[in-house]
């Protein structure tokens, strides 16, 4: 059985993982919300689906989704 990673530990990381999915490997993520745990999920399942969530909609507000907005 693999090890059960700390709740604290793993939503983060899935929530990283999923912002990076929709953002590219190299964006920086923002400041990792509140764990919200999803009914069902795993705290990294429930962090990837909030990573995703926020990337689409940061992506949205960006207005030019595809292009890699440089600081």
């Amino acid at each position: 059985m693999p090890e059960v990673q700390s709740f604290s530990e793993s939503f983060p990381q899935g929530f990283v993982e999923g912002w990076r999915f929709v953002m590219g490997l190299n964006a920086e993520p923002p400041r990792i919300p509140d764990a919200e745990l999803i009914e069902g999920k795993t705290p990294y399942q429930s962090g990837l689906a909030k990573g995703v969530e926020l990337g689409i909609s940061a992506k949205q507000h960006s207005g030019e989704a595809g292009h890699r907005v440089h600081h």
